[in-house]
């Protein structure tokens, strides 16, 4: 690779690290406010909003943005082309998004509902704007993610600080993340206008059905990797209670800083190898493919063991003494980091090499795995159940993972390309720009 592409990529895991560390941060200074303001009851109310909120943003993004970010990183001379294609077919299914999950909360939670009105307002913005972040990632225009970034964490932060200040209700504060996140989407469109281009909607049914067709794989894939992260706190929040919820969402919310150090890996190599694949550098890709998993595994240990020996330090310093039964969740929970690593680096691999509907299909016996098991442990234990059966799944998913894309890449890489070939990509056609 020429000096030059190894130097942009270092500046973009730079600008891709600092994005997810100050996200990180910005997150945890405002559950750090939340877990001191609220008891545990509103606490565990208004994440298990969050996490249904988020659950309904999913279906709605399609699989369009990883799909975004491979088809623009080999063709980045259309990239407006698709992410106009892309936005319009998605802004439907976020109003339909938006009716469906609060017209289920009135009548399955109805406490919850004010909470859920703002909270999926929250979300379905902020999916939206994921649109615009994979635009700029397949143009390796990384920083961009950064500009967006720092504005809206800046008001989410200062927003949520006010509002505990002056005592505010959980509805106020669930306000405070939709202005946050639409100062994230305002920014983002300026930014596309002033430095990439103007993009318009067009609604074409043929042009949409092209790109489901293309995207729904990564859709599948997105879909059951959420499940198999977030169906425990679902779980919990039906079978056991919101307090349950509380002690292990926020050990939960601290497993996801684990996800930090390998993120960005996964944000700037996808794209590297998109192109790989599409020049068919089988070697290279394998070459590549056998670095990052070790890189993950020993980096996984790593934090790891750092978080089991800081882990009582790290839930009173968050979340204050009132959360002490979260301690030896985080402990258990974070036994999975290494396997969720390697599972985070085999996906953007299968999905660069075109074998993302396998992938989704690993997965899906991951999740059915992951609700078996949370069946049987949930009631026993709780919380704690719930952990137990993280570790136990995501270890499973990753070695299958493994097993999958080493397979695929030397399948490739021998030349079975009649079994393994990549298929061509779906060509969208040109349409007239008109609003």
């Amino acid at each position: 690779m020429p000096s030059f592409k190894l130097t942009k990529v270092k500046q973009d895991l730079f600008w891709a690290s600092f994005s997810h560390l100050f996200q990180k941060l910005a997150g945890y200074c405002v559950l750090v406010l939340l877990a001191r303001y609220l008891d545990k009851e509103n606490l565990g109310q208004f994440l298990f909003a969050a996490t249904l909120a988020t659950f309904f943003a999913l279906p709605t993004e399609l699989g369009t943005n990883r799909y975004l970010i491979r088809e623009i990183a080999c063709k980045p001379d259309r990239a407006l082309d698709f992410f106009s294609e892309v936005l319009s077919l998605r802004l439907p299914f976020l109003l339909l998004a938006f009716i469906t999950m609060n017209g289920l909360v009135a009548v399955w939670k109805p406490d919850i509902l004010p909470i859920s009105l703002f909270m999926s307002v929250q979300a379905l913005i902020e999916d939206l704007y994921h649109s615009f972040s994979a635009l700029f990632l397949g143009l390796k225009r990384v920083v961009f993610t950064v500009v967006s970034m720092v504005g809206s964490r800046i008001c989410l932060v200062g927003l949520v600080f006010l509002a505990v200040k002056v005592n505010a209700s959980l509805q106020a504060i669930s306000l405070c993340y939709v202005a946050g996140n639409v100062v994230l989407l305002a920014t983002a469109v300026v930014l596309v206008w002033q430095r990439i281009g103007p993009f318009a909607l067009h609604w074409d049914l043929d042009q949409a059905r092209k790109v489901l067709r293309s995207s729904f794989p990564f859709f599948l894939l997105s879909v059951l990797s959420l499940m198999h992260l977030k169906v425990d706190t679902l779980m919990l929040g039906i079978i056991s209670s919101y307090a349950a919820v509380a002690a292990y969402e926020v050990a939960f919310r601290l497993l996801e800083v684990s996800r930090f150090f390998i993120r960005p890996v996964s944000t700037v190599y996808y794209p590297l190898y998109s192109e790989m694949a599409e020049r068919q550098d089988w070697q290279g890709i394998s070459s590549l493919k056998r670095k990052m998993l070790h890189y993950a595994l020993f980096l996984g240990a790593a934090v790891t063991v750092a978080v089991l020996l800081a882990a009582p330090f790290a839930i009173r310093a968050v979340y204050g003494p009132n959360y002490e039964t979260s301690i030896i969740v985080l402990r258990v929970l974070y036994l999975c980091v290494p396997a969720l690593y390697v599972s985070m680096v085999t996906m953007i691999l299968s999905a660069a090499i075109h074998t993302e509907a396998v992938a989704a299909k690993v997965i899906s016996i991951g999740v059915g795995i992951n609700i078996l098991l949370n069946c049987i442990s949930i009631p026993a234990w709780g919380a704690m159940g719930a952990a137990w059966t993280t570790v136990i799944s995501e270890t499973i998913l990753a070695l299958w993972l493994v097993r999958l894309t080493r397979r695929h890449v030397r399948s490739l890489s021998i030349g079975r390309s009649s079994i393994w070939a990549i298929p061509q990509p779906i060509e969208i056609g040109e349409h007239e720009r008109t609003l």
